[in-house]
């Protein structure tokens, strides 16, 4: 990968600009990787904010021109809630399965293209605050807590700021507003929609239905 990014991204004089999309940061992005001085902008910033997602005008449009318009409050209850920057999005994959299979109802389109034992993992190795704090969110709370811009992969399960802010990245949360104090980052936290919140919900069950994340469980409450 070194060499990738180096010779690719760094030194093609044959390049103006390259972009590289993803939820986090790129491993091993330093003086010493190939690759440096990358222009960052997460789901935080307000540049390129209506890019990632359908804006509720377009969904409007999309519903008329489909004649089910009379399910948009559902279809916002489900699929809407992500927020990039300024914007509020709708997730374009769930919004145009439900749209191709509307007749079936509302199901979990975009949760089940995932591979989610990470997500169950690291949250089945959770301590018990971080427990009780999911269960506040899927009572609809809100909870307020530091995110750090630069994760990689491998740092995720270091401390929970770190997972709470990679289930935001991911797309597991949302949040509601941001506010910068000492140099650090905090957000209001909330689970972005019903298909969503049912994936949390599983997770939980899997934890009573899994011997060993089951014991696990136990011990860390």
């Amino acid at each position: 990968m070194r060499n990738f990014f180096s010779s690719s991204l760094k030194d093609n004089q044959y390049l103006e600009k390259a972009v590289i999309t993803g939820i986090l940061r790129i491993a091993k992005e330093s003086i010493f990787s190939g690759l440096n001085n990358l222009k960052v902008c997460s789901i935080l910033n307000n540049q390129y904010s209506s890019y990632f997602g359908f804006l509720e005008n377009e969904i409007i449009q999309l519903l008329e021109y489909y004649n089910i318009e009379h399910k948009a409050d559902d279809i916002k209850k489900w699929y809407n809630g992500y927020s990039f920057g300024d914007k509020v999005i709708y997730n374009p994959w769930s919004i145009l399965n439900f749209i191709d299979n509307n007749d079936l109802g509302f199901c979990p389109y975009w949760v089940n293209t995932a591979e989610e034992t990470i997500i169950k993992n690291i949250l089945a190795r959770s301590d018990k605050e971080l427990k009780n704090d999911l269960e506040s969110l899927l009572t609809g709370q809100e909870l307020k807590k530091p995110i750090n811009e630069n994760i990689v992969m491998g740092d995720i399960e270091k401390n929970t700021i770190n997972i709470w802010s990679f289930l935001l990245f991911s797309g597991y949360l949302k949040f509601e507003n941001k506010d910068i104090v000492n140099g650090r980052i905090f957000c209001s936290l909330k689970i972005p929609n019903e298909e969503v919140k049912i994936l949390y919900q599983d997770v939980i069950l899997s934890w009573f239905t899994d011997n060993i994340n089951f014991e696990r469980f136990n011990l860390q409450k």
